[in-house]
């Protein structure tokens, strides 16, 4: 897992998101703050996937988030009794107000290509397991919004891996049988440590 700034965005956002809903008292004041708050990590998000990611990837991680927030702040204007006012972010940076149907295109675009870098699946996944649910806000326990989260977790861990396990050697001289340890040492490595940190940062995050 190569994008901990990343990742660290998105959960900070969600977090703050959480607790904005949360509150007993909201007012524009805090609403508004927030909504700068979120600019500010979005730029420091764009920022890091642009310098290693196309337009397209950037997209498909920023878009997610904000449709999330878009969803649940539209939420709860609706139960403030449109006390607080809310314009959608999506509309702002991507001229966009289908969040809750394009968030699922992005879904099936990812998993119908696997040529994406696993932040676009772990963003999906952060999204759908902290309560986005999106056009199926009228029916959660739809077949098909039950599957893209199977999918999307299915993916991250039949996907994970990391890049800096290249750097691990052992001598060409040792013996056959230690290149073999050496194999399943990388295995676990590629396999075991990211998912492990992906599973351990979602655990956590849902503690909070």
């Amino acid at each position: 897992m190569k994008d901990f700034i990343e990742i660290e965005i998105i959960l900070d956002i969600i977090k703050s998101t959480r607790e904005i809903i949360e509150e007993n008292s909201n007012d524009n004041e805090k609403v508004s703050y927030h909504r700068n708050n979120i600019r500010k990590n979005i730029f420091f998000l764009q920022e890091e996937l642009l310098e290693k990611y196309s337009e397209t990837v950037c997209k498909y991680v920023t878009f997610p988030i904000l449709a999330y927030v878009d969803e649940k702040l539209m939420l709860l204007r609706e139960k403030s009794g449109s006390n607080i006012s809310w314009s959608l972010l999506q509309l702002e940076y991507y001229d966009r107000k289908d969040g809750g149907e394009y968030v699922f295109e992005i879904a099936d675009n990812i998993l119908s290509e696997n040529i994406y870098p696993q932040i676009c699946y772990q963003t999906i996944s952060f999204i759908l397991h902290n309560d986005f649910y999106g056009k199926y806000y009228d029916n959660i326990y739809n077949h098909n919004f039950i599957a893209y989260k199977k999918e999307i977790d299915k993916h991250i861990i039949e996907n994970s891996s990391i890049d800096s396990v290249g750097f691990i050697d052992i001598p060409v001289n040792n013996p056959p049988l230690s290149r073999k340890y050496r194999k399943i040492f990388k295995f676990l490595l590629r396999v075991g440590v990211p998912l492990g940190l992906f599973f351990l940062s979602l655990l956590i995050f849902l503690s909070w």
